[in-house]
């Protein structure tokens, strides 16, 4: 899980265009009218959900959100050994994504690429574009929807009442996040389809745990710093974000 060239330091980069107009005052109001017309036992709820939004950024500020963007560096483990590399990631939630990664001792000499786009997917390497095989693509796509549901728009959520938050989206697995007393997400837990392996035999659905921590922040929108995947108790993928840029609708 890991993206484009280099972007100026500074500089907005936008994948579909600008679109960063004010948010609407009103819509804070009716949010907020809304949610105490409801029923105690159901605002409880509620207002869990709507304390990890706002520490997000705010309802209205994540329902704007139209694509992210960040460079880092990460950690992938092979039997246990950790591959340093750099990384370039831009995504649309749920929709569409590119990923950029190389090693780091080498530089950007030997650029890999990922690029999901709806049903299809892609990978560059030495120069050479191939299609994505249907589990791999699955498996990418399912990944990266990981990513799109911690916006937490454009997907459905209810509370347990025990810090964890359930988001589903109809084209990916639903996961569960849990959130501090401040709202803030400290974990989550995710299940994907299997890539190809070597056998070409179908394993079965992966389980991901997720941890959070730090904050990187742009456009009022505060994402993990840090996002750490393990699998079945063991390291799998450890990405720290250098810089992020959102683009709002």
């Amino acid at each position: 899980m890991g993206t484009p060239g280099a972007p100026e330091q500074g500089a907005h980069l936008t994948l579909y265009g600008e679109g960063d107009h004010s948010i609407n005052r009103r819509t804070l109001i009716g949010g907020a009218a809304a949610l105490f017309s409801l029923p105690v036992g159901m605002r409880g709820r509620a207002d869990s959900i709507e304390r990890t939004k706002v520490a997000m950024g705010g309802s209205p500020l994540l329902a704007r959100v139209r694509a992210l963007r960040w460079i880092g560096t990460a950690k992938t483990y092979s039997q246990g050994k950790a591959v340093h590399i750099g990384v370039e990631t831009s995504f649309e939630p749920f929709r569409r994504a590119r990923a950029d990664s190389w090693i780091l001792s080498e530089g950007r000499s030997q650029i890999r690429t990922l690029m999901l786009e709806g049903d299809q997917g892609f990978q560059v390497s030495d120069g050479r574009q191939s299609s994505l095989s249907p589990a791999n693509l699955l498996n990418e796509r399912q990944q990266f929807g990981a990513y799109g549901y911690l916006v937490m728009a454009g997907s459905d959520w209810r509370a347990s009442g025990r810090g964890t938050l359930r988001g589903t989206h109809k084209d990916f697995p639903a996961i569960d996040l849990r959130c501090g007393t401040d709202g803030r997400i400290v974990a989550a837990d995710y299940l994907v389809a299997p890539p190809d392996d070597s056998t070409g035999i179908a394993g079965k659905s992966i389980r991901q745990h997720f941890t959070f921590s730090g904050t990187v922040t742009d456009k009022g929108l505060r994402w993990p710093k840090r996002i750490a995947i393990a699998q079945k108790g063991r390291p799998f993928f450890d990405l720290s974000i250098d810089q992020l840029w959102v683009e709002l609708h």
